[in-house]
């Protein structure tokens, strides 16, 4: 049964009280984001064949990254072991559900690195990796690439 008022201001407090407890209530994976990466380290690492490495991911603060940047990836190919950073929740500027989009695609990011490993690489070919990097996370996640600076190292300082 529809309820309906005649007066607009109770309309509109209640609009306010049900956005407010709505805004106010944490969204799961918010709560415990390096579970998420974990979570999701758990479905990429298999669908890109990686299966050969030990790979963890620990969420990283903005300080101990270098600037601009939203995480990164060390490996060992004599063990076959990779530590993926990604930047901490902390450090985000980002709402909650873009703030996991974007550690997934710097987790994955990352993977594709991982991936591409074993091919020559110089400084003067790191701009044309990163750049190929990205549209090949872009593509595997489905999206559309930005047109110009991603949005969370967009809002970093």
């Amino acid at each position: 049964m529809l309820f309906r008022t005649t007066s607009p201001l109770f309309t509109l407090s209640f609009f306010t009280l049900s956005f407010a407890i709505n805004a106010a209530t944490p969204v799961p994976e918010c709560a415990n984001a390096q579970r998420f990466l974990e979570g999701k380290l758990a479905f990429w690492q298999p669908r890109m064949e990686l299966q050969t490495w030990k790979i963890s991911v620990v969420m990283t603060r903005a300080r101990d990254l270098r600037p601009r940047t939203l995480g990164n990836i060390h490996w060992d190919r004599h063990t076959n072991t990779a530590t993926i950073r990604v930047l901490d929740a902390a450090d985000y500027k980002l709402a909650c559900p873009a703030m996991l989009a974007d550690m997934e695609f710097t987790l994955v990011h990352e993977l594709v690195h991982l991936e591409i490993s074993s091919l020559p690489r110089s400084s003067a070919s790191r701009g044309e990796e990163e750049r190929a990097v990205n549209r090949i996370t872009h593509a595997l996640l489905l999206e559309e690439p930005p047109p110009d600076t991603h949005p969370a190292v967009a809002a970093l300082p």
